[in-house]
């Protein structure tokens, strides 16, 4: 992944935040890690 953000990422209310609170380590890190792909990728691929 590149570092250069060609996108951001923006979140609706608190619901994401709600959800990513709850989850365990793991899935956190897994979230982040869409969110970095989003956000640096210039097309994002169909089946990842």
């Amino acid at each position: 992944m590149s570092d250069i953000k060609l996108r951001t990422v923006t979140l609706y209310k608190n619901y994401c935040s709600d959800f990513f609170q709850k989850q365990k380590q793991n899935v956190k890190d897994k979230i982040l890690w869409t969110f970095r792909l989003i956000e640096t990728q210039k097309q994002i691929p169909p089946n990842i």
